[in-house]
């Protein structure tokens, strides 16, 4: 072999191998030691109540429907009111007053040749929201709410005071599957299952608030009255979850 192909060849070889060592290598496992993924998942009864009443007025004028629906809101509010909850429980929301028009509302618009649609009357919404911890009478705001004149039940939702707390009952469980299966590897194999020396955390769930469908409006609130038996209303379970990968010693 002449000495240009022994240069060539030796080239090659080169080429082919410090690549392979260029790189950083591959992390080794720790010697005796497992590692093993777990998750854990809790349910959580909810301890947070909201309730969201539709108000609805109708006028000719955007005067009188403006009134007619800050005369309904003060109505159902101190229905509310006077049945015991308090300026930090109840709250207004999405206040919105609408026109109507024989087809869509178009205003004067000298742009183009279209003209404007007359309005022959205004709609006037809004919510009226009970934030409670009192579950149990969350069918009796509906009643109250309704006989004092709100046209509908926009929502009814659930939710968790403390989120965080839910979570941590999760890594909990999360960590005593992790062990349990660890364990039973430890003995397969013949080694006794020592300290966790690596946690760590995966993805966490809290808790997430559960709303009901909306209620459609009633055709005209104000008509009924509270009944003895309220408004059935069954909260449902939420639950937390969260995974882990942790690494044992083996001994």
């Amino acid at each position: 072999m002449t000495r240009r192909w022994k240069f060539l060849l030796t080239g090659l070889v080169a080429a082919l191998i410090v690549p392979l060592g260029a790189g950083p290598a591959l992390a080794d496992p720790l010697p005796d030691t497992i590692t093993v993924s777990a998750s854990g998942k809790v349910d959580v009864d909810p301890d947070v109540g909201i309730v969201v009443l539709g108000v609805r007025s109708r006028a000719l004028s955007a005067q009188t429907a403006t009134s007619r629906l800050s005369a309904h809101l003060r109505k159902v509010v101190g229905a509310l009111k006077g049945a015991g909850f308090t300026n930090d429980e109840l709250s207004t929301e999405d206040i919105q007053l609408f026109r109507r028009c024989f087809r869509d509302c178009r205003d004067h618009n000298l742009k183009d040749d279209f003209k404007p649609k007359p309005v022959y009357g205004y709609v006037g919404e809004a919510g009226v929201r009970t934030r409670t911890h009192a579950l149990k009478r969350l069918g009796e705001i509906i009643d109250l709410g309704i006989a004092a004149g709100a046209s509908g039940v926009r929502s009814v939702s659930f939710d968790v005071e403390d989120k965080t707390a839910a979570v941590l009952d999760a890594l909990k469980e999360a960590m005593g599957v992790a062990r349990g299966k660890a364990e039973v590897l430890a003995q397969e194999a013949g080694r006794t299952l020592g300290e966790a020396i690596i946690i760590l955390e995966g993805r966490t769930t809290q808790p997430q608030r559960f709303a009901y469908a909306s209620f459609a409006f009633t055709s005209s609130g104000g008509s009924g009255s509270a009944s003895d038996l309220p408004f059935l209303v069954n909260p449902p379970t939420l639950s937390a979850s969260g995974q882990i990968e942790v690494t044992f010693r083996l001994q």
